[in-house]
């Protein structure tokens, strides 16, 4: 990763919004990640998108429309929050075989 870090897969998950757009959540755990900003892993976001989610994606039935992806400083359950825990997110659409980064 640009940042240097060591990430881990902890889990992906597929969830179908409101509107029956289909979203992935690619769940990174990077045990090193407290103590850093966001500008520190900014960089992480489209490479992990690029080289992790795109393939993913290709083979996804059905496809998925976006993809979050977070980076935590330890694993936790889906929706749970740690004021210890160290969590970052970023959203970008998935189109074409390519990652648009959605500015959240």
């Amino acid at each position: 990763m640009p940042s240097g870090l060591s990430l881990r897969l902890q889990e992906v998950l597929v969830e179908e919004q409101f509107d029956g757009t289909r979203w992935a959540r690619f769940r990174y755990v990077a045990d090193d990640l407290a103590g850093h900003d966001f500008a520190d892993v900014e960089a992480d976001f489209p490479a992990l998108c690029a080289e992790q989610v795109v393939p993913w994606s290709r083979t996804a039935e059905p496809a998925v429309d976006k993809a979050v992806i977070s980076l935590a400083s330890a694993a936790l359950d889906f929706g749970e929050s740690d004021p210890e825990v160290t969590q970052f997110f970023e959203v970008y659409a998935i189109r074409d075989g390519s990652c648009i980064w959605e500015g959240l």
